[in-house]
């Protein structure tokens, strides 16, 4: 691929995501119930949890 290309379609991505974090992030504030019916299961203390990739940190109070 051309480097003009890649570098227009990064721009083009970050453009989106820039666009779209306030809502993606509002959308996902707290845990999925899934996660919720999982807690009763894990030792206490409870491990830690790495929110990696595009998580927005909602797993931190874990």
């Amino acid at each position: 691929m051309q480097e003009d290309v890649v570098q227009q379609l990064l721009a083009l991505n970050r453009e989106f995501y820039d666009a779209q974090a306030d809502s993606f992030a509002g959308s996902r504030v707290t845990p999925q119930p899934g996660f919720a019916r999982l807690l009763p299961h894990l030792p206490d203390p409870c491990p830690r949890f790495l929110d990696v990739g595009c998580g927005n940190g909602r797993f931190a109070q874990f």
